[in-house]
């Protein structure tokens, strides 16, 4: 309680909010941090309990307590990272988060998939790059699609989490240690709407193992696919073992540049109808390059621009734009935000310039500043 009336009183000294929108306002802060609590969570279990789950132990569950498959993980998933499911915290973090919404995937429905089905690749390696197939085991946690984000629920944030009955094999394209590219669920589910949404010449940076223009080749509104990309080992791998074996190869063009370069130097809205940049491996190195796409191609609106896991992307620069709001709440100065000891703090200090001269009357004007549009304007200036 100490905590929501220190907050009360500095947004009355600094924020012209009614009593009610700084309730939602208090709402907004609370729910930043119960997600970032949720996301530990599972990045925890990710990096230390991928393995713990034993199916024994689920189909004991199952048989002794009548359990469904998803009811049986997820109690396993909670004694896996020693929660208490009755914890006054966690039913919070979980009415929150929907923690409780994992889920039994049905196999099947990947193992169809188009490339899944066509593209067979040897395991072999080139210099640093090498394709191999790894496996997600029955009863392993995985993330299987992008954050979902409950605006009408104070922007609260719920993981696509769940896991198979039986293992998957899926092929992996990596460089030394760092997987670049590979057919998991996760791809083909984040992937999807920008597949569909695909048409006329479409422009792609990044090639991985091509999942994305293979998928949109076989679409009969998409003409032309022309892939940027900066590494020629990547296309060399890419011709050699994967592109023979597209249905409709000869809608592929593959120019080995890097992508502001090509930017800069070609007429992209005269060019290509639609466009979609994967050119990082996960939020944390794709916000640098998301801002920077979306700074450059902010006046090219005849081109319509889709980034992979963007909604991951907007979620981070939610939860920065509300640490702005917190600190200005609490009287920051002008100081301090002219200095920068991290990337993050790079990001607050810009959207600190970008909304300074900005008067916050209503919720609903904050509503609009946290919206994924408004993020994606922010973004562009950042």
């Amino acid at each position: 309680m100490d905590y929501f009336c220190s907050i009360w009183y500095k947004l009355v000294m600094k924020i012209n909010l009614s009593k009610k929108d700084l309730q939602t306002l208090i709402k907004l802060l609370h729910t930043r941090e119960i997600n970032i609590d949720v996301s530990s969570m599972y990045l925890y279990y990710l990096t230390n309990e991928t393995y713990s789950i034993k199916e024994k132990n689920v189909l004991s569950l199952m048989n002794k307590r009548k359990l469904s498959v998803n009811q049986a993980f997820y109690y396993e998933f909670i004694n896996a990272l020693d929660l208490d499911y009755k914890d006054e915290d966690y039913i919070l973090a979980n009415k929150t988060c929907k923690i409780s919404d994992i889920k039994a995937l049905d196999i099947e429905k990947y193992i169809s998939n188009p490339y899944y089905q066509t593209i067979k690749v040897p395991e072999v390696k080139e210099e640093t790059w090498y394709f191999k197939y790894d496996r997600i085991e029955a009863y392993e946690g995985f993330m299987y699609n992008d954050i979902s984000v409950l605006e009408n629920e104070y922007f609260a944030e719920k993981s696509s989490f769940g896991f198979f009955q039986k293992p998957y094999k899926y092929l992996s394209v990596s460089e030394g240690d760092d997987i670049w590219m590979c057919v998991t669920p996760h791809e083909m589910e984040t992937m999807e709407p920008s597949i569909n949404e695909a048409r006329g010449n479409v422009l792609v940076f990044g090639l991985g193992l091509g999942y994305y223009p293979f998928m949109i080749s076989r679409k009969s509104n998409v003409n032309s696919i022309t892939i940027i990309e900066k590494d020629v080992r990547v296309i060399s791998l890419f011709k050699k073992y994967i592109l023979p074996q597209f249905p409709y190869k000869e809608k592929i063009t593959i120019i080995k540049e890097d992508a502001f370069s090509y930017l800069k130097k070609n007429d992209i809205e005269n060019k290509f109808n639609y466009s979609f940049v994967d050119l990082w491996h996960n939020v944390d190195d794709g916000i640098p390059l998301y801002l920077r796409f979306k700074k450059e191609t902010k006046e090219m609106i005849r081109t319509h621009f889709s980034y992979w896991i963007e909604t991951s992307l907007l979620v981070y620069l939610r939860r920065l734009m509300l640490s702005l709001l917190d600190e200005q709440a609490d009287n920051a100065s002008e100081e301090n935000y002219l200095k920068e000891e991290n990337y993050d703090d790079h990001i607050i200090n810009r959207m600190y310039q970008i909304t300074k001269n900005k008067t916050i009357n209503s919720i609903e004007e904050i509503y609009t500043l946290l919206s994924d549009n408004g993020l994606r304007k922010i973004a562009e200036e950042i």
